[in-house]
């Protein structure tokens, strides 16, 4: 960002929650000092934030980068965020509290998975790609079949509905796996050193529900699972470094199949090899803008 001139826009799912910092891995002060960053801390914990809406307010920021003469640099691990933005999004219609607030109290007295069977039955297609245990996704995929009568994947299929209003140079990092590991045990470490389980304690305490879509997740899962006497602290973080795992599992899968992603391989045994990954890049986007 410093050698582009330019400022970091988050695609991080979580950093857009207020009051959730050490779980999230947000940013230090000096670090947004020196570069400046958007779309963090943006709500509530207990407050919806979705691809829609991040699609919209993102675009707002890319076309002022634009007009001053900046590369808009996009950078973060949700690649539903980072697809939205980059190849368009079904919207859909509008929210209807009512349904939603009927959905959610059948959630709580039947369980998630009685709403993913229902899904199941009108949208396989859908149900194929969201978790069993994503209640917003879930949610509002039943509100788009309630209100307009048609699934959302077929929204979803039809890309003349959401044209991709950019040229993009997508570049994707990757790591040994054994070496990536090694790294998310570390961090995971490192974040209950710093306070996980104190942030996670205030938040409940500030009155903020466990089963806010915020806290699903790693590390805030397991830290409320703790602070629930379910586990040791040591059995805690030996679940969240295994959640977390998983997770950076799930996420390669997902970027693998983004179209036109150029990868470049960290070799951390190497010297200086981020460094030298830092200069390939700064090459390759000079190539690309001319």
């Amino acid at each position: 960002a410093q050698h582009l001139h330019t400022e970091i826009i988050s695609a991080d799912s979580r950093q857009i929650y207020k009051l959730m910092d050490v779980g999230t891995a947000k940013p230090s002060f000096p670090e947004k000092k020196l570069i400046p960053h958007h779309m963090i801390d943006l709500v509530y914990p207990d407050e919806l934030f979705n691809a829609a809406r991040y699609n919209r307010e993102v675009r707002i920021i890319i076309e002022k980068k634009q007009n001053q003469g900046h590369l808009p640099f996009m950078v973060g691990g949700c690649g539903l965020y980072i697809k939205a933005v980059t190849q368009g999004i079904f919207e859909g219609p509008g929210p209807q509290p009512e349904f939603r607030k009927s959905l959610l109290c059948e959630a709580k007295e039947k369980g998630t998975s009685f709403l993913f069977e229902r899904l199941s039955s009108i949208d396989p297609t859908a149900s194929t790609k969201i978790h069993p245990n994503d209640l917003f996704r879930i949610i509002r995929a039943l509100e788009v079949y309630h209100i307009t009568g048609v699934p959302i994947s077929s929204f979803r299929s039809n890309k003349a509905l959401y044209p991709a209003p950019y040229d993009t140079l997508i570049i994707g990092l990757s790591r040994d796996r054994r070496e990536l590991y090694n790294r998310i045990e570390d961090r995971c470490k490192k974040m209950v050193e710093t306070g996980l389980i104190d942030e996670v304690k205030n938040l409940l305490n500030m009155g903020f529900k466990e089963d806010a879509f915020a806290f699903k997740g790693p590390a805030y899962t397991q830290a409320i699972e703790y602070l629930r006497g379910m586990y040791t602290l040591d059995r805690a973080l030996y679940l969240m470094q295994r959640e977390t795992k998983r997770f950076a599992k799930r996420q390669f899968t997902w970027f693998r199949q983004i179209p036109n992603i150029i990868w470049f391989h960290l070799d951390g045994n190497k010297p200086n090899a981020e460094d030298q990954t830092v200069k390939k890049i700064l090459e390759l986007v000079q190539k690309w803008l001319n």
